[in-house]
């Protein structure tokens, strides 16, 4: 067992990698026989790994994965701009741009020697950037995350991505063209689909006519 001394700065779950003094005593039973992750009377957990594991369960791939599950639909229908405002997207980017910041917390406040794993999550958070941009996402508040590590060596390479969907997005697309890109379950081109309908449509009614016209002859 162990006490905490004054000098000992550690994490505050509430604040991603702020620096902080930590109490003396358990917040919940007031032991002092405390170590930095836990008490050690009462087991009360002071400490959340907020980061996680690349791809692991805190991860976007898996936050992606749960929102595909469960609406499946909004995907393909995502350059709506009304889907984009539903209330499922909204909750769905506010933990992408949450899972953005651990990240920039992790990257310009942490110093870690695995390089290997740095290169996952600096993966992870491009692919952040391309899917808030697919939902029609704040870039500007990306632009803030990344202000706070404007002089660390991953700000270009984060930043490079953003201005590219910035660019992107100035390129405004006409919604004609919106609508031959869009495909059925993503196989099926959409004006494929209505040209059949109109066709099948104009076969019927032609067929209607000629049935009249020999019924009334």
């Amino acid at each position: 067992m162990a006490i905490i001394e004054k000098n000992i700065k550690s994490i505050d779950p509430s604040r991603p990698f702020a620096q902080v003094e930590p109490k003396k005593q358990c917040p919940r039973c007031a032991s002092v026989f405390v170590t930095k992750k836990e008490c050690e009377s009462c087991g009360y957990q002071f400490w959340i790994d907020l980061l996680g594991e690349p791809f692991g369960a805190r991860s976007f791939f898996n936050i992606r994965d749960v929102f595909q599950h469960q609406y499946k639909w909004l995907y393909r229908f995502s350059f709506l701009g009304s889907v984009r405002k539903s209330s499922h997207v909204s909750r769905y980017k506010r933990s992408l741009i949450k899972r953005l910041e651990i990240l920039c917390g992790y990257f310009f406040d942490e110093f870690d020697e695995d390089k290997e794993r740095r290169k996952l999550f600096l993966f992870e958070a491009r692919e952040i950037m391309n899917e808030v941009f697919l939902w029609g996402g704040s870039l500007s508040q990306m632009w803030l995350m990344l202000e706070k590590g404007e002089r660390h060596p991953l700000f270009q390479n984060l930043s490079s991505q953003l201005s590219e969907l910035e660019q992107s997005r100035s390129l405004k697309v006409p919604i004609k063209e919106k609508i031959k890109a869009f495909r059925i379950y993503g196989t099926i081109p959409f004006v494929f689909i209505t040209k059949l309908f109109i066709g099948i449509s104009a076969i019927v009614l032609a067929a209607f006519l000629v049935m009249k016209v020999l019924l009334n002859a």
